[in-house]
């Protein structure tokens, strides 16, 4: 059998344009193929293996073995010596012999298409809608299309094609990506591709860190400034101040907070730092919520006033979590190792008895006292007590995980331990999808 170009690309790849019994096809007008179509035309009508056909008021093109069956179902007008050739040799065997001649043209339409409707098919073959759905309903009646609804009806072997493409397209939509692919996306979620400047920057920045506990010594040294090429610490206590942005020390009771401590400078003679430290941004559900202003002094005070909080006091608070200031200066200096740090001093041979006597006691120049360095570190910025922010568990759970979104773009088991330790992981995935953040591309697989 000779090949043949169909008229059109329908939505499966197969050709939509008008066919003589499924088989023909309508000579295409364009004039970068005109003349080789009408030169295979020519051949196969010189051969007697095509003829020329009107179906629907339009010329068109059908194999001789199907002229018969042009003319019984549409009953259009078939050159006489394509008659006798089909004839000649016999005509096509049909698997349902009750099957009239235009549902089995319908049929073999169908089977080239993919959704076939009473409108296309009318357009096709010249017939009237209701002729056309009438035929189509016949169809379906006896299993020979499947009715799909307002969508149409198809044939079952071009549905089951379909399902097949479906599936394996969606198969490829959710396939493993490769490491430097998500090494990309979280660099690219972290803003470390294209570092921004300036303060909206870095309250991007600390917006993308919103909960993420880190040592405190390395927000200003590493992190911060590999998301704004021109951090300041000024940036950072400009939103602090602002009322944008609030940092809290990890507290005390975690177990990985204790761990820091243990390994932090905890010796009586300097300010031990806070271990780990988080930002949030102050309308966040996970942000801890800004209290009293906490006044420094005495642990007791005249009756009627305002009991003070003593500046160890404070300090110990701030470590705990209970308590935040109104810039980062406070950690910035508890970081820095005092300058007049005790040290032994170099091995002398000789040694004056009356200078040794009358120094004993002194402290060495540019020495400082731990209550100094405390008194610098607390004097630095004023303080406000904090508390647990008041949303319900739900409400919490929907803003870590919109969180862990908003930094990763994906949400695994992995990424989300002590979500699924407290047992809000599946009131997490009914308020997000709830909320519209159930997105394609996230994972969840909280088992």
């Amino acid at each position: 059998m000779h090949r043949r170009r169909r008229a059109g690309a329908g939505e499966d790849g197969q050709g939509d344009g008008a066919v003589g019994a499924g088989d023909g096809f309508e000579r295409e007008d364009k004039h970068s193929a005109e003349w080789e179509v009408d030169r295979a035309l020519a051949e196969l009508a010189g051969a007697r293996r095509a003829a020329a056909v009107r179906v629907g008021g339009r010329k068109l093109w059908a194999r001789v073995e199907d002229a018969s069956a042009l003319q019984r179902a549409l009953g259009s007008e078939v050159p006489d010596w394509a008659l006798e050739r089909a004839g000649a040799g016999g005509a096509v065997k049909r698997t349902a012999a009750a099957r009239s001649p235009l549902n089995d043209l319908l049929l073999r339409y169908a089977r080239t298409h993919t959704t076939v409707t009473p409108q296309r098919v009318a357009q096709a073959f010249g017939l009237g809608p209701v002729v056309a759905e009438g035929a189509l309903a016949e169809l379906a009646g006896d299993g020979s299309l499947v009715d799909l609804g307002a969508a149409g009806w198809m044939e079952p072997a071009v549905l089951t094609r379909v399902r097949r493409r479906s599936l394996d397209r969606a198969r490829a939509a959710v396939a493993p990506v490769p490491p430097a692919a998500l090494q990309r996306l979280v660099l690219e979620r972290a803003g470390l591709d294209e570092p921004g400047g300036g303060v909206d920057a870095l309250a991007e920045a600390l917006a993308a860190l919103e909960g993420v506990w880190l040592p405190a010594g390395l927000w200003e040294s590493v992190v911060l400034p590999a998301r704004v090429v021109d951090y300041r610490p000024a940036m950072l206590d400009e939103l602090i101040a602002a009322g944008e942005v609030i940092w809290q020390a990890r507290p005390v009771g975690d177990a990985a907070s204790r761990s820091d401590a243990a390994r932090g400078r905890s010796g009586a003679e300097d300010v031990p730092a806070p271990g780990e430290i988080a930002f949030f941004p102050t309308d966040s559900a996970l942000a801890p919520i800004a209290g009293e202003a906490i006044a420094l002094g005495e642990p007791e005070a005249a009756e009627g006033r305002e009991t003070g909080v003593a500046g160890e006091g404070l300090w110990r608070l701030v470590r705990e979590g209970a308590a935040t200031g109104r810039s980062f200066e406070p950690v910035r200096r508890a970081l820095v190792p005092a300058a007049g740090t005790r040290t032994a001093p170099p091995s002398r041979r000789v040694r004056s008895r009356r200078g040794r006597r009358l120094m004993m006691g002194i402290p060495s120049a540019g020495e400082v006292t731990v209550a100094g360095r405390l008194s610098s570190v607390l004097g630095s910025t004023s303080w406000v007590r904090l508390s647990s922010a008041s949303a319900g568990d739900e409400e919490r759970a929907i803003a870590e995980v919109e969180s862990l979104l908003d930094r990763y773009g994906v949400v695994s088991r992995d990424l989300a331990p002590d979500l699924r330790r407290r047992g809000r992981a599946r009131a997490a995935h009914a308020g997000a999808a709830a909320h519209g953040r159930d997105r394609g591309g996230s994972a969840w697989q909280f088992h």
